[in-house]
């Protein structure tokens, strides 16, 4: 009787996990098909995440070498649709003085505005401070600090790997473009 007891449960747990990763599994293509929780796409323009300019276009023109970066959202030009299903889209916009770039963040930029993920690799807060002066993206939630010149390399703190850099190219009217999907891992991430 208790092999029989045995087999069933064993029989039960089987289901149970298939079926547990049958619904992940559609859970994940249903966000893959979502639009809004896709990744940046390339072509798409970059819109303000909040404030008075919400859903806006983020103009190169508005952004100045020593102010802090905007916080922003990948937007689909042809749709209208904008990708704030999920955190890990948010991106930060920020403008750089050229001659203080790497080769590698020159080369992800669109004229010197650079694009990183939003999401700090520590614990997944937003990186929304800035560090005047140095001119450095700051996360408050562990003060990492992060480098917007170099790639977005962690300068300070606990963050074990740099923000993935998302490739701009200049848009129309001003605007921002996504070029290339994010380069490295977006939110928590591996050390590096």
């Amino acid at each position: 009787m208790n092999n029989e007891c045995s087999c069933n449960r064993r029989t039960a747990v089987a289901t149970l996990a298939g079926t547990g990763m049958a619904l992940l599994t559609g859970v994940g293509a249903l966000a893959q098909s979502d639009p809004k929780r896709m990744r940046p796409q390339p072509g798409d323009v970059l819109v303000y995440a909040d404030g008075a300019k919400a859903n806006a276009a983020v103009l190169a023109a508005d952004l100045k070498v020593g102010a802090p970066q905007v916080l922003a959202w990948a937007m689909d030009p042809a749709t209208k649709t904008v990708r704030d299903g999920s955190k890990l889209n948010q991106v930060l916009v920020i403008a750089v003085d050229p001659s203080k770039m790497t080769d590698t963040t020159s080369a992800n930029a669109a004229g010197g505005i650079v694009a990183y993920s939003a999401v700090c690799t520590h614990v997944g807060c937003l990186v929304e401070g800035f560090e005047k002066g140095v001119n450095r993206l700051l996360c408050p939630c562990h003060q990492s600090e992060y480098d917007p010149a170099d790639g977005g390399k962690v300068t300070n703190g606990p963050a074990p790997a740099r923000l993935a850099a998302l490739p701009l190219k200049a848009g129309a009217s001003g605007t921002l473009a996504v070029a290339a999907p994010f380069k490295g891992h977006v939110g928590i991430g591996p050390t590096s």
